[in-house]
């Protein structure tokens, strides 16, 4: 809900705000590619879990990664990454929001209106050097130089403010014109700003897939780094086996005669005492309860 939405567009945090989530889609892409060039070779595989985290649900009822290919084309084409990485703002790209562009369309169809509008009055006075001066809501005061402010004006001409050799004036036709181009400048930035909220809303829609994608990256992760150190590893060594958590599967943990990989290196004596972990199995909630977490204490931690 809008009242309790966080404002990436908030100046204090924005840039890195949006700086993340870019870096989020590009991590999606680069998980894509790696279950695509793991997928070709899949069949190979004797581990059931392996081939679950790199086969796409939408290709067998056993995958588990999800097909991200059509949603981050869409994130693709959503908006200009490289402009929202530079400026920490999200624009819209042409078509992806009609009140952002209708409220783009009128702010040019405004200024050029103002242009035309200067244009005219240099022809009307005679005189090429007039230009518009001032900023915000005082904005398009036509700067007249001094010699030929001191002629007869148009009636509609309203002093505003003077400097040394020129005077500035506004007129009711400017006065309307630039109210138009501030109403189409804050619905620009009210658009934008929904636009973002929109925008992250979007993403959150589909969060099970990207959950469901850093899930099964996890889990590869974690089996390259066994399967690495399996092949370097010192000293005694088990292929463990790893369970995905279903339904009715809670995550646990239960090692027997484990030891540390850093002992083999550093430990020299012959009664180093293997240690028995268990947490979260049934074994172990027979005799002291069922725990997830448990607190070493001590040297040996």
């Amino acid at each position: 809900p809008a009242s309790r939405a966080i404002m990436y567009e908030e100046t204090t945090y924005s840039k890195k705000k949006i700086i993340d989530f870019l870096s989020a889609l590009e991590g999606f892409k680069v998980m894509c590619k790696v279950s695509g060039l793991l997928e070709e070779v899949a069949g190979g595989f004797t581990s059931k879990t392996l081939k679950q985290v790199v086969t796409l649900q939408s290709k067998s009822p056993k995958g588990r990664f999800p097909d991200l290919t059509a949603e981050l084309q869409r994130w693709d084409t959503a908006f200009d990454h490289e402009k929202a990485r530079k400026t920490g703002l999200i624009t819209p790209k042409a078509g992806f929001d009609s009140d952002y562009d209708q409220a783009l369309a009128d702010i040019r169809e405004n200024e050029q209106s103002l242009l035309e509008y200067l244009d005219k009055q240099r022809s009307r006075l005679g005189c090429k050097s007039i230009v518009y001066w001032g900023i915000g809501r005082n904005r398009y005061q036509l700067e007249i130089p001094e010699n030929f402010a001191t002629r007869n004006l148009p009636e509609e001409y309203e002093l505003k403010s003077t400097k040394k050799g020129c005077k500035r004036y506004w007129t009711k036709t400017i006065e309307k014109k630039l109210a138009n181009l501030i109403n189409a400048e804050e619905r620009r930035d009210t658009s934008l700003k929904d636009c973002m909220r929109r925008l992250f809303c979007n993403f959150d829609k589909n969060h099970k897939d990207w959950q469901s994608a850093v899930e099964c990256i996890a889990v590869l992760d974690v089996l390259l780094c066994l399967a690495n150190y399996s092949q370097g590893g010192d000293g005694p060594m088990c292929r463990p086996e790893i369970v995905l958590p279903g339904e009715d599967t809670h995550p646990f943990l239960e090692f027997k005669g484990s030891r540390h990989p850093c002992i083999t290196k550093t430990f020299f004596g012959d009664d180093f005492i293997p240690n028995d972990i268990l947490i979260g199995c049934e074994e172990e909630a027979e005799e002291h309860g069922k725990a997830y977490c448990v607190l070493v204490t001590g040297p040996n931690m």
